[in-house]
């Protein structure tokens, strides 16, 4: 095949190629200012550089893009998406996040604030909090949380390895929500087209903190959803263990949709009967037998944490312009205080529809497998099982049945 040629006889150069996407390495200096220090931590999307601002001479965190995603726009849609969430957000509950951009290579990153401490997936390593304590630390978090559902965001990923434990100036312990990578924009005036980015059968987060509506379909959540998730990390501060067990990802997805969760009583003892109900109604598997707002949350555990948790209880009230009813009498009868069982007439309702959905689907699954004999078995067999899912993923159908 011939040389191609320029007009002087040289050969001619081929297509400029983008440089390859890698990772910035220690000593590098990105936007011009910010001089990578060290990796200080890795998630399956991106990768969190410690550097130093050399204009302002401080630390900040920078979040990169992995290169394999780079290529994803849907993923670098969410990635950025992530800073337009929290930059909405002004709680001193949420991580600052300063800047946004691309590296010449084209791969995306967030500047955000230097955090000292650990995450609180961390801390559970030590073994579980005391109740005023976990309250305490939960509602710090349902500030920044409550702002966000202000503004028509739902977070979507909290769990304890996205709630960080760091301190104030006067040493005071201080939580910050973290991660808006999967967040969701509720209100269409809020960011045009935002729902374009999540499907109707996406399914997105970490399945021990997931309620039964986001494991069917991540576009069909509200705020509603991040209240059954604080009440799944409240009992995981409680007990430093998961209300749904499951040795691995399906076993925990099936415990979530169809069983009742583990009782804080038979795990821990001396957890106000108050507290345990707040977090049993919290994950209830009809949406609309948990609390109508997370200040209802609030109000019904801040008498049962210290006065940073009432002040939490305030803040949240005042954020989301309501004023929650006052906390139950602890040793009234209480419709979600039946322990170990499905409170709710219509959670036990949602589990039946749950049950059935997974049954006529491991039903399609084992007709396919009986079908396979036949020539269009695969065909057959994966139309219908996409059929069964369309269905049950269907706006305004009744819910049947999804790190």
């Amino acid at each position: 095949m011939p040389k191609l040629e320029a007009p002087n006889g040289e050969p001619r150069a081929g297509p400029l190629r983008p440089p390859p996407l890698t990772i910035p390495a220690v000593g590098e200096t990105i936007a011009g200012k910010y001089i990578i220090e060290s990796e200080c931590g890795r998630g399956g999307l991106a990768v969190v550089l410690s550097a130093w601002h050399a204009e302002l001479g401080r630390r900040v965190a920078i979040k990169v893009l992995l290169p394999e995603w780079s290529g994803e726009k849907h993923i670098v849609d969410r990635f950025l998406r992530e800073g337009s969430a929290a930059t909405s957000i002004q709680s001193q509950h949420c991580v600052k996040i300063f800047d946004v951009g691309t590296l010449e290579s084209g791969a995306a990153f967030l500047v955000l604030e230097h955090l000292e401490g650990q995450n609180l997936d961390d801390v559970l390593t030590g073994g579980p909090l005391a109740v005023p304590t976990a309250i305490d630390w939960l509602l710090q978090a349902t500030e920044a949380i409550a702002e966000g559902h202000a503004h028509g965001i739902v977070h979507r990923d909290l769990k304890p390895a996205n709630l960080f434990l760091t301190q104030l100036p006067d040493g005071t312990a201080s939580i910050k929500v973290i991660d808006f990578g999967l967040s969701k924009v509720i209100h269409a005036s809020a960011w045009r087209d935002a729902e374009e980015l999540t499907q109707p059968n996406d399914v997105m987060g970490s399945p021990s903190y997931m309620a039964p509506e986001q494991l069917r379909a991540s576009c069909n959540v509200d705020a509603r959803t991040d209240q059954w998730a604080l009440g799944a990390v409240l009992f995981e501060l409680i007990t430093a263990q998961s209300p749904f067990g499951g040795g691995n990802i399906p076993e925990t997805c099936a415990a979530v949709l169809l069983q009742a969760p583990a009782t804080i009583a038979s795990l821990q003892e001396g957890v106000p009967v108050a507290v345990e109900r707040a977090v049993m109604r919290c994950l209830e598997k009809d949406p609309d037998a948990r609390y109508r707002n997370v200040a209802e949350l609030a109000a019904a555990l801040a008498p049962y944490g210290s006065a940073s948790a009432r002040k939490s209880c305030e803040c949240i009230e005042r954020v989301l312009g309501v004023a929650a009813t006052p906390a139950a009498d602890p040793d009234a009868a209480d419709a979600y205080g039946g322990r170990g069982r499905l409170s709710s007439p219509a959670s036990r309702k949602v589990v039946l529809r749950s049950f059935l959905m997974l049954g006529g689907l491991a039903l399609v699954v084992f007709a396919g497998l009986c079908a396979s004999v036949h020539s269009h078995a695969h065909d057959w067999a994966h139309g219908n099982i996409q059929s069964l899912l369309r269905l049950v993923s269907a706006p305004g159908h009744p819910p049947d049945s999804s790190r």
